[in-house]
């Protein structure tokens, strides 16, 4: 009806030579008035702006996983994921190299560390990343904390490093804080004394460490830890978050390798992760704090170096608990994701040319994400995330999940037909920490080959046999469980997931 009105009106009101009859006129016209006509209903319909990530999808990692990095682990392209979890492992994701993942081996630490942070680096110079793990140690005699090095010998294989810390330890980054052009380990402890450590492990150039230097932090009880240059002086600095006090701190960065006193930045009700920010090219570096309280994102913006004005709050999802920061829609201006560990989901706040923060979308994940990190997963130059999921029991009670989810990219996926390498792992458990702190046994994991399962021809017993052999057994469960990593084993057309698997235990638990 309304283009009917508009054309009508485009005829009424066009002008038409002398003498013309008006129907002739309006057939003349008729191309410009459907144009017309086109152009107005384009500009009276709503828009709404295309959803930046798909769907996630989930991956199985060990028990209650502490956090989460992106890095090369197997020499093969493709950038891979690995866990530190609360249940004793170190668990690895390897890509295919397009965001695929496929199971790739744990680690077994000794019964007594209990894992609290991950972070990952070069720590021998090989093609391999190497990670450091801090736990808490409940058999040490003196009430410390430890830091596990493990540095890559070959795929699955690593050589551990224990390294004492102060008590219950609580995150490790590593950065360059000594300005040296190498890479430092920075750890957050509790002083057995009262207050909380910063542990510095100053790299040497032969991938060795000095012992740790630890700065007192007297009043404050560090949780969470971030470096960069935040008052442009050229010097790394350390921002935490001190949760038991609602603050946050800033140790600005000396010529020598030193920190002047904390500063506290800002109070905030229950502080749950901190990143630095330089959302533009023209702007300053901010300081970018989730308050797991206020279910909300405080953006420091500095006025000029060290001065900064009052956080400005961007509501996300509930309990905010880790923060990432990355070019998501490719504008030059940095954006923020926040993990949302009570709401499960993904908070996407891009950024304006002021560098404010805006939601632009919500991601739903796996059960209570505590951890995110980005990388480009499937090489395409868009920046692609991984949370932890610290509860989510889609794989089993004992084995919670890794969500990956890519940038422009959204499932049901149709996999190019590959035989997956994975590894059975069968390690040797972390030595215990020697007097001089300098043991460094070799942790390994035997591998194995899993070739796809091959596909039958489809004479399912049901929608769950997943081999088509005519019955549902412990074999479609394995077949299930290949599918979800590869994309293509099996017989069956449909998208697999996790609850697939659930519902097939929950079936042949029935039949029994």
């Amino acid at each position: 009806m309304h283009s009917q009105c508009l054309f009508f009106m485009c005829c009424l009101f066009a002008k038409r030579p002398a003498g013309a009859p008006p129907r002739r006129r309006c057939r003349e016209r008729r191309g410009l008035c459907l144009w017309v006509v086109a152009v107005v209903l384009a500009s009276a319909l709503p828009t709404q702006a295309a959803s930046m990530f798909g769907e996630r999808r989930a991956y199985p990692v060990g028990t209650s996983p502490v956090g989460v990095v992106a890095a090369e682990l197997d020499g093969k392209s493709g950038v891979d994921v690995a866990t530190a979890d609360e249940g004793g492992s170190v668990s690895f994701l390897a890509n295919r190299g397009d965001g695929v993942f496929s199971s790739a081996g744990q680690i077994a630490l000794d019964s007594r560390y209990t894992a609290t942070a991950l972070t990952r680096g070069s720590f021998n110079g090989d093609a391999i990343g190497d990670l450091a793990v801090a736990a808490n140690d409940s058999e040490s005699q003196t009430f410390v904390g430890t830091l596990l090095i493990f540095r890559s010998l070959a795929v699955a294989q690593y050589a551990a490093t224990p390294v004492a810390l102060g008590l219950f330890p609580t995150c490790v980054v590593n950065d360059d804080v000594t300005g040296d052009g190498l890479a430092d380990l920075i750890a957050c402890s509790t002083n057995p004394l009262g207050g909380g450590l910063v542990s510095i492990l100053r790299r040497r150039a032969d991938f060795s460490y000095t012992p740790p230097v630890s700065v007192p932090l007297p009043g404050v009880v560090p949780r969470r830890l971030t470096t960069g240059d935040v008052d442009g002086d050229g010097h790394v600095d350390l921002v935490v978050v001190d949760t038991d006090n609602d603050s946050v701190w800033i140790l600005y960065g000396l010529s020598e390798p030193n920190f002047e006193a904390p500063v506290r930045l800002a109070v905030v009700n229950k502080p749950s992760a901190v990143r630095v920010a330089t959302f533009t090219a023209a702007s300053r570096s901010a300081v970018v704090v989730a308050s797991a309280a206020q279910n909300e994102v405080l953006v420091f913006h500095q006025t000029q170096a060290r001065s900064f004005q009052d956080g400005i709050p961007q509501q996300v999802g509930q309990e905010p608990s880790d923060l990432a920061i990355a070019d998501v829609d490719s504008d030059g201006d940095m954006d923020v994701l926040v993990s949302n560990a009570s709401s499960n989901t993904v908070s996407v706040l891009l950024s304006d040319a002021q560098a404010g923060l805006s939601l632009a979308q919500t991601v739903a994940v796996g059960k209570r994400p505590v951890a995110i990190v980005t990388a480009d997963f499937n090489g395409d130059g868009m920046p692609d995330f991984a949370t932890a999921d610290q509860n989510d029991v889609g794989f089993g009670a004992d084995v919670q999940s890794v969500s990956v989810v890519l940038n422009g990219v959204s499932p049901p996926f149709t996999a190019t037909p590959t035989t997956t390498s994975s590894s059975t792992p069968t390690p040797t458990k972390t030595p215990s920490l020697t007097p001089s702190g300098r043991s460094t046994p070799t942790v390994t994991g035997t591998r194995r080959t899993a070739t796809s399962t091959p596909r039958p021809s489809p004479t399912p017993a049901g929608p769950l046999d997943a081999n088509c052999d005519g019955r549902l057994d412990a074999s479609d469960i394995d077949t299930l469980v290949a599918r979800i990593f590869d994309g293509q084993s099996g017989c069956l057309t449909r998208r697999v997931t996790a609850a697939d698997v659930a519902a097939l235990v929950k079936a042949l638990e029935a039949a029994r």
